[in-house]
């Protein structure tokens, strides 16, 4: 099972993004995680490439810069390494998971909130068959 440096974490509800963090970061296999609230936040510093996240937990409805224009601007990026990413979303609209399946190369899966160890355990074995 392979370690995880970094998560960012793209999320812009206060509380969900204490409670993923708190998950995150209390896992054994991974070393750290950064919040940002927003797309743009995030792939602002992607775009430094300062600090290349191993993964990225997406929300899809934030404002600024929403996950699918994050996913437009990510997909159009050329990168140093693959990242992957999984989608939190407390949508419910098939056309979401439908949306996000159009991804494939950055999206590798797709988990309803509210969220836990164990679908933090499920993004870990997803990873470790990638």
């Amino acid at each position: 099972m392979r370690k995880i440096e970094l998560v960012y974490i793209v999320e812009d509800d206060l509380i969900a993004s204490y409670v993923i963090k708190k998950i995150v970061d209390d896992h054994s296999r991974i070393q750290s995680s950064i919040v940002y609230a927003n797309g743009l936040e995030a792939f602002k510093a992607l775009e430094k490439k300062d600090q290349i996240p191993d993964l990225i937990l997406l929300d899809i409805n934030m404002p600024v810069m929403d996950g699918w224009e994050f996913l437009e601007a990510f997909g159009n990026t050329p990168k140093e390494k693959d990242i992957p990413v999984f989608i939190l979303s407390s949508s419910i609209d098939p056309e979401d998971k439908k949306r996000a399946s159009t991804y494939k190369n950055e999206v590798k899966g797709f988990f309803s909130k509210p969220f836990t160890d164990k679908k933090l355990e499920e993004i870990l074995n997803l990873l470790n068959r990638l």
